[in-house]
């Protein structure tokens, strides 16, 4: 049975038609689990690539702060040996020592650190299409058009990789998993 149409629309199916309705359905079904598990992918991905550039962060940060502490130590350490020799340069009078002492502490280099940037290489992820099974339709020779509306010509590429061009009555045919 062909299908019975009541004003232009089918109401009853062939149990055939009905399978490959059933069989598309299947392929949508595939499509949208695969679209979503690729999108939770690319989440993931993002998300731990957020998390690593975090954390990289956060260790600099940390390291930061403790070369900070390092170098206010050494600073105070520092302080306290120029002001001892200061105690003993004043107890001697040597006005020499004492300005030769300000100048050398006035010449002090003082740098916390720096930032440097180094280029990291970053896997990025792409979409990719799949190399897709060839399916040769020229062995069926559909020549009319059931709902009246005139048939589009389609590229198909046959089994020897050979374009052909054949009627359909959709404005276009994917082969199920195909991105268009």
């Amino acid at each position: 049975m062909a299908g019975l149409k009541v004003f232009g629309v089918t109401i009853l199916r062939s149990s055939t038609e009905q399978d490959l309705h059933k069989l598309f359905d299947r392929y949508k079904k595939t499509l949208s689990e695969q679209k979503s598990k690729i999108s939770d992918d690319i989440a993931e991905w993002k998300e731990k690539l957020i998390r690593d550039i975090h954390k990289h962060a956060n260790e600099q940060k940390d390291f930061l702060e403790k070369q900070y502490d390092y170098e206010v130590r050494s600073l105070d350490d520092k302080r306290q040996d120029f002001i001892d020799i200061l105690r003993t340069c004043e107890k001697s009078n040597d006005t020499e020592q004492i300005q030769h002492l300000l100048d050398l502490c006035n010449s002090l280099q003082i740098e916390l650190a720096t930032l440097k940037y180094h280029q990291q290489d970053v896997m990025f992820i792409q979409l990719t299409q799949p190399e897709l099974a060839s399916v040769n339709l020229n062995e069926f020779n559909i020549v009319g058009s059931r709902n009246g509306r005139p048939r589009n010509s389609l590229p198909i590429e046959d089994t020897h990789g050979v374009k052909n061009n054949m009627n359909a009555d959709t404005d276009s045919l994917r082969i199920p998993g195909q991105i268009p």
